[in-house]
């Protein structure tokens, strides 16, 4: 089959080439789209200065990604966008280091006496006095703004990172969040899908149809990796009122009631005492049974 191969700095491009059929190859790396949509393609390509090949491809290559395919692809983004922000960060830093030393440098700033002095109105050196002042200032807001900067960088780049994880390193909370999200996405557009009439055929049927199963697919992924890790260990069955429930970031809460999905429970940690709130099972790594008094002062 005869494609069009878009490479180059695509990425501020993306939308126009979605709008005119094309999609991200991963094999490939570029955008491809049948040779058909040449004229289309070359509208947008030409005046963004991009690559366009005609080539021959298999239909394996113009299959759609696979839900796995995709998730992959996204980790790779996120660490590839982490790199980014941690080399803006350093070059950040460094430049941060530069201004340092330069206020460090900087007679008026390490001289303790002439930076309180106050700065005598009329006198020959009130207007030398405030410039060296001025000067200081600037260099401080400087050396401050660019810590600020970096700091903001890394916390970026700490949260790309995570976002990086591979799906099979993530806990069950997680991965329950993902499957009850997908699963209520499923169910609205299973429910469009049945009501759509006979007449409604064509592109728009389509689609929901290629939707529906793709969320088939993703809500199977997630299942099959829960499984992997031993399923969600607590349920309905296992948990008590009155037991106490450790959360996975150490948290800990008494159980008030039990529910089919959650437990409802009551924080008795330091800085959220007495809140109450609803517990996915998924998200309780401990369960100590009885005593909750006990267990909690233990």
């Amino acid at each position: 089959m005869r494609i069009i191969l878009i490479t180059g700095d695509t990425y501020p491009h993306r939308r126009a080439l979605r709008t005119v059929g094309a999609a991200w190859s991963r094999v490939l790396e570029g955008w491809i789209i049948s040779a058909e949509a040449e004229p289309s393609v070359r509208a947008i390509v030409e005046p963004a200065g991009l690559t366009m090949e005609v080539r021959e491809e298999s239909d394996v290559v113009l299959a759609p990604m696979s839900y796995a395919d995709r998730r992959a692809a996204k980790s790779e983004r996120h660490e590839r966008r982490a790199e980014r922000l941690e080399a803006r960060a350093d070059a950040r830093e460094r430049k941060r280091g530069e201004a340092q030393a330069s206020l460090n440098a900087d007679p008026m700033y390490s001289d303790f006496g002439i930076m309180t002095e106050p700065i005598k109105v009329g006198h020959h050196s009130e207007g030398r006095h405030r410039r060296a002042k001025e000067r200081v200032a600037a260099k401080m807001d400087r050396v401050v703004g660019l810590w600020r900067e970096e700091a903001e960088l890394r916390g970026r780049a700490a949260a790309a990172t995570d976002a990086a994880k591979p799906d099979a390193e993530r806990d069950a909370g997680f991965m329950q969040r993902r499957i009850d999200e997908i699963a209520a996405e499923l169910r609205k557009v299973e429910r469009t899908f049945a009501g759509a009439g006979k007449d409604d055929v064509g592109e728009w049927v389509q689609k929901l149809a290629t939707h529906r199963d793709f969320l088939a697919e993703g809500l199977a992924y997630w299942r099959a990796l829960l499984d992997g890790i031993g399923g969600v260990q607590h349920s309905k069955a296992t948990i008590r009122k009155g037991d106490i429930v450790v959360k996975r970031s150490g948290i800990r809460a008494v159980v008030e009631r039990v529910n089919d999905k959650t437990v409802s429970v009551l924080y008795q940690d330091i800085g959220i005492d007495g809140w109450r709130a609803k517990m996915p099972y998924a998200e309780i790594a401990e369960v100590v049974a009885g005593g909750a008094a006990g267990a909690m002062s233990g």
